[in-house]
């Protein structure tokens, strides 16, 4: 049988060996009942790292950023927990105010920029796999003019920042809740299910 060439990275795993389910008799299109080896590489919709880039305040852009919580959403409005991976952003103002307690869904702590908004304050979460992000919900602290206004929700793609969508927030009230649809999620990073199936 002639040797298969198959480029590097194209094919994960092997994930099953079978027979074949219905044997053709050996020389039959000169073929024979062989094992059957399948592979495949898959990869969820979407990218692992996400952000919000805020580069306005609701107090302008010489105030700093306060956010009490966020939660990244799909497309259809649900919650993409923040489980298993990393919290990261923009230094904060001290330890107690990190970009983790952002994602730690208790009211009780805030993220707090250690900079000002117009200088461009970032912050995000590193999730373990791919995840389809189309929205966002963020909580702002007991100051509301430290609450974002102007925000971009971006991806990073082989260490490129890309911008899926961006918008103006109106003014906050102290701990309000408020949800910003209006991406589409991004092609896979991975490339999509392939099968290749080998009769030795």
């Amino acid at each position: 049988m002639a040797a298969i060439s198959i480029p590097p990275g194209s094919f994960g795993r092997p994930v099953r060996r079978t027979a074949s389910a219905s044997p053709v008799p050996i020389g039959a299109w000169g073929i024979s009942e062989k094992p059957i080896y399948t592979f495949a590489s898959a990869g969820p919709a979407g990218y692992d790292l996400w952000r919000l880039l805020i580069t306005e305040s609701q107090g302008g852009t010489s105030y700093a950023v306060i956010i009490n919580e966020i939660k990244f959403l799909d497309s259809g409005g649900a919650e993409i927990p923040a489980t298993g991976g990393a919290a990261f952003g923009s230094t904060p103002v001290n330890g107690t105010r990190a970009p983790s307690v952002a994602f730690d869904n208790n009211s009780g702590t805030s993220y707090f920029s250690n900079d000002p908004s117009g200088t461009g304050i970032n912050i995000g979460y590193d999730y373990p796999a791919n995840v389809p992000v189309g929205g966002v919900s963020i909580r702002a602290d007991g100051s509301p003019d430290y609450a974002p206004k102007s925000v971009a929700v971006q991806y990073s793609a082989a260490g490129v920042w890309t911008t899926l969508f961006s918008f103006v927030a109106p003014t906050w009230t102290g701990y309000e809740w408020k949800t910003f649809m209006g991406g589409t999620p991004p092609a896979p990073s991975n490339p999509p299910l392939v099968l290749m199936t080998i009769v030795s």
